[in-house]
């Protein structure tokens, strides 16, 4: 059984070795070119927010919670015009049961304030507790996260696992929209704007503006693995949105 102590050691010393990594890897430049791409994309690729170790240990946890605790399902939903979620999903509290890991990666303070500052703003936790952390996973012919918006401005991803390019499963994005939840009008905003589509390896991270971008997972197209690790996060914009949470509960609360 893992002590207190010991846990706060292993999160010391990760504090230490993500500072250290940093140090190297974000340089001034580097962060002003990723705030000016996430501006006009909506979208960064962030993969070396984590030295490789560290997301070799992160995918491990992961691996491990969804063994324990997704279960499938097979829906759709209504507040983002009827479309469709079928994959396995893992909510906050089977996260934070039964990581070892994971669960210390969502405040830790470099990673926060690297992407305060790649935002350009204050980065915080995200009011609703159980839409801090949550695991997706797809692996059969026509999975798919569904078009949709997030309600919160920001969300972190961890690519735990990837199929390759050819077998589906690319994030699709289209930036700059607006989710209106009595019409969200999905079919207008695709035919209207081009759709930006990204493949991910296995060990890729992505930071995105998930309330003003209409996004989905391509549907897998044959038997493979896809899982991530998402970490949504408030800005600014969020401070003064009355929002419900219809999406996040149909797809990660349980009876």
């Amino acid at each position: 059984m893992t002590t207190l102590a010991h846990r706060e050691t292993t999160l010391d010393q990760l504090t230490r070795d993500v500072e250290q990594h940093y140090q190297t890897v974000f340089t001034a430049d580097e962060i002003w070119r990723l705030r000016n791409n996430l501006l006009r994309d909506g979208y960064i690729r962030l993969t070396e927010l984590l030295p490789r170790n560290v997301m070799a240990a992160l995918q491990k946890d992961v691996k491990s919670i969804v063994a324990k605790a997704a279960r499938r399902i097979d829906i759709t939903v209504e507040h983002t015009g009827n479309t469709p979620r079928k994959m396995s999903t893992v909510n906050f509290a089977d996260i934070t049961k039964f990581g070892e890991f994971a669960p210390s990666l969502y405040a830790l303070k470099p990673l926060r304030n690297l992407l305060s500052q790649v935002a350009g703003h204050d980065v915080r936790d995200c009011e609703y507790q159980p839409e801090r952390l949550t695991i997706t996973k797809q692996e059969k012919p026509g999975d798919t996260h569904g078009w949709h918006w997030g309600d919160y401005q920001y969300a972190l991803i961890f690519i735990i696992e990837a199929p390759s390019v050819d077998a589906g499963g690319m994030l699709q994005c289209v930036p700059h929209t607006t989710w209106n939840k009595k019409d969200p009008q999905i079919n207008r905003f695709l035919s209207e704007n081009p759709i930006r589509s990204y493949h991910h390896d296995s060990g890729d991270i992505y930071f995105f503006r998930t309330d003003t971008t209409l996004h989905r997972t391509s549907p897998i197209e044959r038997d493979c693995l896809r899982i991530i690790l998402n970490f949504t996060y408030a800005g600014p914009d969020d401070l003064n949105k009355d929002r419900t949470h219809e999406t996040m509960e149909a797809i990660y609360e349980f009876a």
